[in-house]
């Protein structure tokens, strides 16, 4: 299943951009713009439970989340305790996203 022009991954996309990091780096500055509509530097909490539903949907994931399940997500990608993400914290959790996929399309 697709969601909005979106289809699942394969192994070999996920591992090639993981294996690049120049390029996973400009996905993520990519992806990250595309989320920051107001410029601000930072997607906010709303902005970040938006991007995780959407790819839970895309991979086919439960996205049903408790209120502490987002909240606990959202205080362990956001290191500095300020509220919001900023793009060293989002490109962590996409990579570490694209690492669960791809151990998931080798099982």
């Amino acid at each position: 299943m697709s969601h909005v022009g979106i289809v699942k991954p394969t192994k070999e996309q996920v591992s090639g951009i993981l294996a690049d990091k120049a390029r996973l780096e400009s996905i993520c500055k990519r992806a990250f713009e595309l989320n920051d509509q107001e410029k601000k530097g930072y997607l906010s909490r709303k902005h970040f439970e938006k991007i995780m539903t959407h790819v839970c949907r895309v991979m086919e994931w439960d996205s049903d989340f408790t209120p502490q399940e987002k909240d606990d997500w959202f205080s362990a990608i956001d290191d500095s305790g300020e509220g919001k993400i900023e793009l060293d914290e989002f490109s962590f959790l996409i990579e570490y996203i694209l690492q669960h996929i791809e151990s998931q399309l080798n099982a």
